[in-house]
C-alpha cells in the first residue's frame, strides 16, 4: 500500500511504478490526510517484515516499522521528506532486481513455482514479497 502523506501530486503514483517495474506486485496508490513529517515510512506486520526490507531498498533512507498486523500487507508512506522515486534505470540496475532475474533464470518452473517464484511480463516476482500498493 503505497501513500502519498503530502501535498504533492502524484508521488504515489510514481512510487507505485517504480514498485512495478521492480517487480512488485501493486494496487492503486492512494492519498492520506495525515501528514508523515519524516522521507519513507514503511510498516509491515511479523508475516511480512521480509518483504519490507526488500521494499526499504528502494526507499534510501527509509524507516521500516513493524506492526501488529497479521496479513501480508506493507505500507509504504510517503513523507514531507520524500525527494523522488527511482528512475527505471536506476530499478533495473538496483541487486536486488538483478538477484531476482538470475534466481529466475537458474530455477526450474515447477520448482520456482513451489518455492514462491514466478514470471511476470518476462520478470521474476517473489509472491512471498508482494507488495499491495492502494487503499483497503
Amino acid at each position: 500500500m503505497v501513500i502519498n502523506t503530502t501535498q504533492h501530486q502524484g508521488l504515489a503514483s510514481k512510487a507505485t511504478d517504480m514498485l512495478q517495474t521492480a517487480g512488485f506486485q501493486t494496487e492503486e496508490p492512494t492519498n492520506s490526510d495525515v501528514e508523515y513529517t519524516g522521507r519513507v515510512r514503511i510498516t509491515a506486520g511479523a508475516d511480512s517484515v521480509d518483504a519490507a526490507y526488500s521494499v526499504a531498498r528502494f526507499f534510501p533512507g527509509s524507516h521500516v516499522r513493524l506492526s501488529d498486523a497479521e496479513d501480508a500487507t506493507v505500507k509504504v508512506e510517503l513523507g514531507t521528506f520524500y525527494d523522488e522515486a527511482m528512475s527505471a534505470e536506476d530499478v533495473q540496475l538496483s541487486p536486488q532486481v538483478q538477484r531476482l532475474d538470475r534466481a529466475a533464470r537458474e530455477v526450474p518452473p515447477d520448482v520456482g513455482h513451489a518455492a514462491g517464484l514466478r514470471q511476470r511480463k518476462g520478470r521474476p516476482e517473489w509472491a512471498a514479497f508482494s507488495l499491495l500498493c492502494g487503499a483497503r
